[in-house]
């Protein structure tokens, strides 16, 4: 770790942080970060290793950065990609200021003064005359926006100021925390379970070796026709969207929905029928073992035939990504608290001697100082963050624990998935308000609660394909890699972080109350600001239907009363479908631990069923294949022989990206005008 390998990494996290908004909402090219492998990042990478530190090394030796100063510039950039992004700033400022012109169209929440039900603050602050200008500046910006790319002064900040101070607090809370966290299970993970992290051996593989400067595949010319294939691709595809009808596209799409009669069963299935091609995700399946990525492959098919006999018996699965309780989040939780069971079982040893020395007893376990700090670290976090969940926005202290559990167990779960998997798109598929509320009841919460866990779960837990945990987790696998202590770079992850939010946070609102939100993505407009307020109508509405005195009586609720036999209404049909999640994760877990030719992971029953392996799963499928015909006719040194053509076709995917975002930047400021929209990866 050098001085300038710090100072690096922490201008990268800010530059990240300031110019993602521009980028993704502005210009509305390829999403800079986009998943937990962002492609700005990566491509980045590549580019310069590629061409500046050759050229660095060219000037003078000493100027060219080594392995080491990479793998620290990319922990402290990885860390800040939580903050402009899906991870936070795509969503948290609608949030707390849209749902005032959302009231204005649904007159339901009008008529249950439903945005009265949050505690002072949890919303952007009304009370003066000119909080229509507030609202509305959000949406359309500024008048002369025309003639400014970014005004600071444009920022209510006397509305903004207050609610801000709330949640500011509890993200850097939790952010700290999951460090903390990250420190704990890193051993546990990378040198006892042996996980293989794609992402940071494919990180690795690219770094420059000792006394070079650039990518180690420059002289083989697999890497390069893997790269360059995928890059001629994009390219020739990006210049169709410019000029259509003269150039002709490849399509990477195969389309199939007119043989969906044939297959009635499975039907209803999308994903199925109009399967696409990432190379991203076909070189990463190369890397991993192969019941992993033929169980990746693989999931999504499992999940339409279940869900498809599900159907023949109407019995409805519902949204994983519903504000209410559903079979499918049930089903989703069930299998990430089976697989926690899995990860506490595994690591028991471990983790009891790892926090028995936080909590300041004697163990003659071997010691390692960062996870004890980070424990220690994570505790403290989140006794705060229950505390300050408990004073400000007036939840009771019991449900802020359930809910802060639900919170780590997600981002725990999905740091495992990418340590194991190097599936970098991942989404949780359950919200943690719908989770306590099949398991409690609507009776026993009542609508306040609803709202207040609701609000928290959109801020917290949105979308966490861009989530802090796996970014750390996969940073500190990649320290490790290149011999970096990562005790000492631990502390500058957290000033990453807060310094990457200290100049994102502002940077958007600014663009927003300038050039007006993106409303095009009405996905972040409109359903971040609607979810926990939709929730409470339903609640009034659920809790009015079962008699007069019902929504009285929810609403004087407090503390352990809730948890009284009396009030807690738990629906028995979500207890099923979690209690049939966590089954299937352990089933499989004991068949793949007991039978050497078990063929199915149980991680496949974390993701079957989300967006993204629907997206990925072909891809999967199709690094499976491949790398079983190599190993099957060429053996392992065939295997090893075909890795930088793999290795390309991830380089070669990230840079494509990279280009098209400068050629897109470079386009508008030449012409003044947006350039045409372009995505590699899912949106």
């Amino acid at each position: 770790m050098t001085p300038r390998a710090i100072i690096i990494g922490l201008l990268s996290a800010a530059i990240i942080c300031g110019i993602t908004y521009f980028n993704d909402c502005i210009m509305h090219s390829t999403m800079m970060i986009g998943n937990n492998m962002p492609i700005a990042v990566y491509g980045t990478l590549v580019l310069f290793l590629l061409i500046w530190n050759p050229l660095l090394k060219l000037i003078d030796k000493n100027l060219s950065l080594r392995a080491p100063e990479f793998a620290v510039i990319l922990a402290l950039t990885l860390a800040a990609c939580v903050v402009p992004g899906s991870g936070l700033l795509r969503t948290f400022t609608a949030s707390i200021v849209r749902p005032y012109a959302l009231e204005q169209t649904n007159p339901g929440w009008s008529d249950k003064k439903v945005l009265q039900m949050l505690p002072p603050d949890m919303l952007v602050r009304d009370g003066d005359k000119d909080f229509n200008k507030v609202v509305a500046g959000f949406a359309s910006g500024s008048p002369d926006s025309a003639s400014k790319m970014l005004d600071f002064s444009k920022i209510p900040m006397k509305n903004w100021g207050p609610t801000l101070a709330l949640w500011v607090p509890m993200i850097i809370i939790l952010w700290i925390g999951l460090l903390g966290l990250s420190l704990v299970v890193h051993r546990q993970w990378s040198e006892h379970e042996h996980l293989p992290y794609p992402i940071a051996d494919f990180a690795k593989s690219i770094l420059p070796q000792q006394g070079e400067a650039g990518i180690p595949f420059l002289k083989t010319p697999l890497f390069w026709i893997g790269a360059g294939f995928v890059i001629a691709i994009h390219a020739l595809n990006y210049s169709a969207v410019w000029f259509p009808g003269k150039i002709t596209n490849i399509n990477l799409s195969l389309s199939m929905f007119q043989y969906t009669k044939f297959f009635p069963l499975v039907s209803s299935s999308w994903f199925l029928f109009g399967p696409r091609l990432y190379f991203t995700a076909v070189g990463f399946a190369f890397f991993l073992a192969t019941d992993v990525s033929f169980s990746l492959g693989i999931s999504t098919f499992m999940w339409a035939i279940v869900s498809g006999i599900l159907g023949l018996y109407s019995i409805p699965t519902g949204s994983g990504t519903s504000n209410e309780p559903t079979i499918l989040n049930h089903l989703n939780f069930g299998a990430y608290a089976g697989f926690l069971a899995v990860i506490l079982f595994t690591g028991r040893r471990y983790y009891s001697d790892v926090f028995k020395k936080a909590l300041g007893f004697i163990s003659k376990a071997k010691s390692y100082p960062e996870a004890v700090w980070g424990a220690r670290l994570f505790m403290a976090c989140m006794v705060a963050l229950i505390a300050f969940m408990s004073v400000r926005a007036h939840l009771d202290w019991q449900l802020s624990t359930f809910f802060v559990l639900l919170t780590v167990l997600t981002f725990l779960i999905i740091s495992r998935i990418l340590a194991e998997t190097g599936a970098f798109f991942i989404q949780a598929y359950f919200y943690p308000v719908a989770i306590i509320a099949g398991f409690m009841g609507y009776a026993a919460l009542g609508p306040q609660a609803i709202a207040i866990m609701g609000l928290l779960t959109v801020v917290f837990l949105m979308d966490p394909r861009e989530s802090f945990m796996p970014f750390v987790v996969n940073s500190l696998k990649l320290l490790d890699l290149n011999n970096v202590k990562i005790g000492k770079v631990a502390p500058f992850i957290g000033i990453a972080v807060i310094l990457g939010l200290g100049v994102g946070l502002p940077v958007c609102l600014a663009f927003q109350y300038t050039k007006g939100a993106n409303m095009s993505d009405g996905w972040a407009m409109n359903s971040s600001g609607s979810i926990a307020f939709d929730a409470a109508v339903k609640t009034v509405d659920k809790l009015n239907s079962l008699g007069p005195t019902n929504l009285k009586k929810s609403e004087s609720l407090s503390g352990w009363e809730r948890f009284s036999m009396d009030n807690l209404k738990p629906d028995w049909m979500y207890i099923i479908a979690a209690i049939a999640g966590f089954a299937l994760i352990t089933l499989f877990t004991m068949g793949r631990l007991r039978f050497n030719k078990w063929p199915i992971h149980p991680i496949a029953f974390l993701v079957w069923n989300t967006y993204p392996l629907m997206a990925f799963a072909p891809s999967f499928l199709l690094g499976w294949i491949f790398k079983t015909l190599v190993m099957r006719f060429g053996g392992g040194k065939a295997y090893h022989a075909v890795k930088p053509l793999m290795i390309g076709l991830i380089a070669g995917e990230a840079m494509a990206g990279v280009l098209i975002m400068l050629i897109s930047a470079a386009h508008y400021f030449i012409t003044g005008n947006p350039p045409k929209g372009f995505s590699i990866l899912p949106g």
